[in-house]
């Protein structure tokens, strides 16, 4: 089977693929993802195994590409939720719509140094999933996000943080600034 991300927005160049399936609980995935799979062009190729139902794509190392503004970004990890249909299945083909999402970047104005290891690991939580990474000094965590509001914090006290919003049409969101506790 063959994926197709469709996005009018952004090209995703290269990267990896994996998939969680939904459990029949409500709210649960399955324990371990797939084995990932080559992204090339858009396209997941050699997909097997899949299974009709929701399936959240797991996108990651990815390379993207904003088509109005030429920005180029690698992304760590991108979070996609769809929807696979017993049609796409027998065709062996299926079409991932992918909507507005804009570049983020989430980084600390004045990174620790020391011991402390959690101290300069930062997260998203987006409806999608939350992404987390460690920026060490003067890094940032880059993201790609979907137009709808999100929160970014510490990992050491997630009661630290900044509620943000992407708008739709917006390629690049910028950079959002945590300012560490004490």
């Amino acid at each position: 089977m063959v994926l197709t991300l469709i996005s009018a927005q952004f090209e995703f160049e290269e990267g990896q693929a994996r998939f969680l399936y939904s459990h029949p609980e409500p709210a649960l995935l399955d324990s371990e993802p797939t084995d990932a799979i080559r992204l090339r062009q858009n396209v997941v190729g050699d997909v097997y195994g899949l299974r009709a139902g929701p399936v959240t794509l797991l996108l990651s190392d990815c390379l993207v590409k904003a088509h109005r503004s030429g920005i180029v970004r690698r992304i760590p990890l991108l979070i996609l939720n769809t929807s696979i249909d017993r049609s796409d299945i027998e065709c062996g083909r299926a079409d991932v719509p992918v909507g507005p999402h804009a570049f983020v970047r989430v980084q600390i104005s004045t990174p620790r140094s020391g011991p402390d290891g959690a101290s300069n690991v930062v997260g998203i939580a987006t409806q999608q999933g939350t992404l987390e990474g460690d920026v060490g000094a003067g890094g940032a965590l880059e993201a790609l996000l979907p137009s709808e509001r999100h929160y970014a914090y510490f990992i050491a006290s997630p009661q630290h943080g900044i509620w943000f919003e992407i708008e739709a049409g917006v390629d690049d969101a910028g950079t959002i600034e945590l300012a560490l506790p004490g």
